[in-house]
């Protein structure tokens, strides 16, 4: 779930939280926020693409023995009025971590 507070502006600060299970069944959930700054393009999709950072707390069963550790990460995203990919880039900074891109289907409301 993303919340963006000024969708329309150049730069966008935004709040998120989620849960999810990655491919070997460990669940995680993170909260937190950050902002992006917004590119137009001319044409119908993608209409936009964003760069920015985000920062978080998160919990993860295998890391950390499950408490609560900060982070803060870039990110991108790209789309159009309603429909956008989101991608964050998670490098390896910890031998448990590998690097791995994060993509997320977004999809507004409004």
């Amino acid at each position: 779930m993303q919340y963006d507070a000024n969708p329309r502006n150049e730069w966008i600060w935004f709040s998120f939280g989620s849960e999810f299970v990655d491919s070997r069944e460990n669940i995680s959930y993170n909260l937190g926020g950050g902002v992006r700054k917004r590119f137009h393009y001319p044409w119908r999709f993608p209409r936009y693409f964003d760069l920015g950072s985000a920062a978080f707390v998160m919990t993860r069963e295998t890391y950390n023995e499950g408490e609560p550790f900060p982070g803060v990460l870039p990110m991108a995203s790209l789309g159009g009025q309603r429909l956008a990919i989101n991608v964050t880039y998670v490098p390896e900074v910890d031998e448990q971590i590998i690097p791995v891109l994060f993509f997320q289907l977004k999809y507004a409301l409004e």
